[in-house]
């Protein structure tokens, strides 16, 4: 039986800086894009406002209509978030992310492209 996946909820990483001076947060904006902001010096501002500042900052994120999963199909995505990290990151060539995207483009999304992310499931087929 598949299992209801739940939207998640962040509360933002809050550290201070690799040097010691100012409070960070680091949070998700959209699936897989991490960032990382600056909040203030440590020596004006306490733990307590940074924590406030955080919550401020994630909140929006955290009320977002458009980030439930129910309308996040495959499609959507493959191209919103998969094909864009790959080029971003580096991880393909030019050739290789001009092959695999026509690839994906051409084989799996006419056929997967409209079905949600609730609904996929693995496929068990025996070896």
């Amino acid at each position: 039986m598949a299992r209801k996946r739940t939207r998640r909820y962040q509360h933002g990483c809050l550290r201070l800086s690799p040097d010691g001076r100012r409070w960070i947060v680091k949070f998700y904006y959209a699936p897989g894009k991490q960032t990382t902001e600056t909040l203030g010096l440590e020596s004006e501002i306490t733990k307590r406002q940074a924590e406030l500042l955080r919550d401020e900052l994630v909140r929006p994120l955290n009320l977002n209509p458009h980030r439930s999963k129910t309308e996040e199909t495959f499609e959507r995505y493959v191209e919103d978030v998969f094909l864009r990290m790959k080029s971003e990151v580096g991880e393909w060539r030019e050739n290789t992310a001009k092959e695999s995207t026509r690839e994906i483009r051409l084989h799996l999304l006419p056929d997967l492209g409209e079905i949600k992310f609730e609904e996929l499931t693995p496929c068990c087929a025996p070896f």
